[in-house]
């Protein structure tokens, strides 16, 4: 008792840099998350956190469970920050830096899904699908995104854990607003999202942090290089306006 008490009024510092995995991390993937912490802001304390287990990856067999447990990793550190990545998305290098300075406490930049076409990995509004006209270099508010890319403050799960709330859950039955009863037979990410807002937290993104997302087994990056030059257009046409 004594230990925990201590424990809990220690100042939280730094950020840890969690992920999940079955065993195996692409090359090209590592080379990036450690080019990742060589561009941490100055001074700010470091630790890595992730949860190693064959099999999470096949449905229902413990996404939730293993975000879960990189969490409490995340909380036996005492970290201030918790920056989530998926071993196939590659942010900025600057990509702490940029979700820092939103000063929100949840925020997600934006990958695409590994299809043809490609479509955002965020949500505008529940139940309206991907957010397809997303605000350029802007920081906005979501409904939910996708975990591949999120910084969390760790305050928000210290809230889950005093109300006695899984961090993160499969297999949940969603209640809509008219009363459907819809089944989630994954979506732990969406399960956090929906909770956090319930104990009201808001979700935001920030869409100047657009990472690649490659398919594991071709190498190949999503979005495609023709969608990509869709949202190129976009920027360039933004610059403009301000220029003017």
């Amino acid at each position: 008792m004594t230990n925990s008490i201590s424990f809990e009024k220690k100042k939280k510092s730094g950020i840890m840099l969690g992920f999940i995995t079955d065993g195996m991390v692409p090359a090209r993937w590592m080379m990036r998350f450690n080019q990742i912490i060589l561009n941490l802001p100055p001074g700010m304390v470091w630790k890595v956190g992730f949860h190693e287990g064959r099999g999470f990856a096949e449905k229902g067999a413990g996404w939730a469970e293993a975000r879960n447990k990189v969490v409490d990793i995340a909380l036996n550190f005492n970290v201030k920050w918790l920056f989530f990545i998926d071993t196939d998305v590659f942010p900025p290098l600057d990509v702490i830096r940029k979700l820092m300075h939103t000063n929100k406490e949840i925020v997600s930049g934006i990958y695409f899904t590994k299809t043809k076409p490609s479509h955002p990995i965020i949500m505008k509004d529940e139940g309206c699908g991907p957010y397809y006209d997303f605000p350029i270099d802007e920081k906005f508010e979501i409904d939910g995104s996708g975990m591949g890319c999120c910084l969390i403050d760790m305050d928000v799960f210290d809230k889950f854990k005093k109300e006695n709330i899984p961090y993160f859950k499969e297999n949940w039955i969603d209640i809509k607003p008219d009363g459907e009863n819809v089944r989630m037979n994954i979506s732990e990410d969406l399960w956090f999202f929906k909770k956090a807002k319930e104990l009201g937290y808001r979700v935001w993104c920030d869409s100047s942090v657009l990472c690649d997302h490659m398919g594991i087994e071709t190498g190949e990056i999503f979005p495609t290089k023709e969608e990509f030059k869709k949202i190129q257009r976009r920027i360039e046409e933004k610059k403009e306006k301000v220029e003017k």
